[in-house]
């Protein structure tokens, strides 16, 4: 009998106790590895979408990726190309020697100045004597190579009078220069 009531009383106690052990290593374990598969899912779920988004921008990078290179091309065009500075630099000095002679002038002497670093750039130089009939083809020529491309630009102008008696002959020195892009 005094078994028997303490049968009674430890089966529900023994019930107790394993529906707790039950609850603690078994829902409670199941619950955890839900809530830590359910924050994986939801990381991978961020994850994929900043994919997508990024997907989506694709047309739109490609376009100004484009838009650059056709920003890069023009800006091209308005620098010097050639193989070596040296090449470059005769080049530039045909332009202004071609530009004088087509208005008129007549070169006396031309001078490449050796070339100097400008970051990513290379800076030419040319230095060209000229005699030219008048102040209009001077003004002429002037325009020509300030609005010539590639760009060119001139440092320094030197103008005097070749005849004080007939003041229409005028010979010039200009020191033009160029940019040309370091490969």
């Amino acid at each position: 009998m005094k078994n028997s009531k303490m049968l009674i009383i430890m089966i529900p106690v023994a019930v107790i106790l394993l529906g707790l052990v039950t609850y603690q290593y078994g829902y409670l374990k199941i619950r955890s590895e839900i809530a830590a598969l359910k924050e994986e899912q939801d990381m991978k779920t961020k994850i994929l979408e900043k994919y997508i988004n990024l997907i989506s921008q694709i047309p739109q990078l490609e376009k100004d990726i484009t838009a650059q290179r056709q920003l890069r091309e023009f800006y091209n065009t308005e620098l010097l190309t050639g193989e070596t500075s040296s090449i470059a630099a005769a080049a530039l000095q045909d332009f202004v020697k071609g530009i004088i002679t087509s208005k008129g002038g007549k070169i006396t002497s031309g001078l490449i100045v050796p070339p100097a670093e400008l970051g990513k750039f290379t800076v030419l130089n040319v230095s060209i004597n000229a005699a030219m009939p008048d102040v209009g083809t001077l003004s002429d020529a002037i325009y020509s190579i300030e609005t010539h491309a590639p760009s060119l630009v001139i440092n320094d102008m030197d103008v005097r009078i070749k005849d004080h008696k007939n003041p229409r002959e005028l010979m010039i020195k200009l020191d033009v220069s160029a940019l040309m892009v370091k490969k």
